[in-house]
């Protein structure tokens, strides 16, 4: 009795342990750019929309944000990304040729699709826990390094002075994987109002800073407008 006790225990234990580990959500996150054809802004909202109805219905488990990008010479273009992934789970995205179909119907009339990129969360150099990435304004820096692990080493330290100046900012920052110029990383800070925008300027200035080798060789800025209507959250 007390084996089969034992036996159901730890086949309990075993089995809360692999759901943990399956709940925890990968390192990777896939971002594809459109830019909308002229006068059709809203027209391409409307199909996007649409888009994202289509991933509800089959359920899509992967989550969907999606911004507009306010400033720099990509202004009124589309970013969406999905985060949480790992590799392998780019190998089973739901329905491609379904997905593939209902873009062709409801976003691509209205849209140039100018490419996907994929990156990799770095857990040491950004605010720990949960991504939160639905706040109004998403400042997103794109730096470009000597090489990779310099920059990577300095990022902790970026991170300590944020946690020590401004602690109700978060960062996040990511490695550039594959469909851009390497190395690069990316650098995300929300915030709430443009009077907040502050902020995120004046890290990447402790960045430059700390940056007394000169790792960093080149930054670009562009601040995202975060879409709620053009986002998507599977039903838990």
């Amino acid at each position: 009795m007390k084996l089969l006790l034992l036996s159901a225990v730890a086949t309990l234990l075993i089995g809360r342990a692999a759901q943990a580990q399956q709940a925890t959500p990968g390192p990777l996150a896939r971002f594809a750019v459109w830019q909308p054809k002229d006068n059709v802004g809203q027209q391409f909202a409307s199909g996007y929309q649409q888009h994202l109805a289509w991933h509800a219905r089959q359920p899509d488990p992967w989550n969907w944000y999606g911004w507009l990008v306010a400033s720099g010479p990509r202004q009124g273009w589309f970013v969406d990304a999905t985060f949480g992934h790992a590799a392998t789970d780019f190998d089973h995205p739901v329905d491609p040729a379904g997905d593939a179909a209902d873009n062709a119907l409801h976003t691509e009339p209205f849209a140039r699709f100018n490419g996907s990129f994929t990156v990799t969360l770095l857990p040491n150099a950004g605010t720990p826990g949960p991504l939160q990435l639905t706040a109004p304004y998403l400042r997103a820096y794109f730096l470009t390094p000597t090489y990779s692990a310099a920059l990577q080493s300095l990022l902790p330290k970026l991170l300590a002075v944020a946690a020590r100046k401004y602690p109700a900012q978060r960062l996040y920052c990511f490695e550039w994987l594959d469909g851009g110029k390497l190395p690069q990383l990316l650098l995300l800070l929300p915030f709430a109002s443009f009077g907040e925008s502050l902020v995120p300027a004046q890290l990447l200035g402790e960045l430059e800073a700390l940056d007394t080798r000169h790792v960093v060789q080149g930054v670009e800025a562009e601040t995202w407008r975060y879409r709620a209507d053009l986002s998507y959250f599977p039903a838990k």
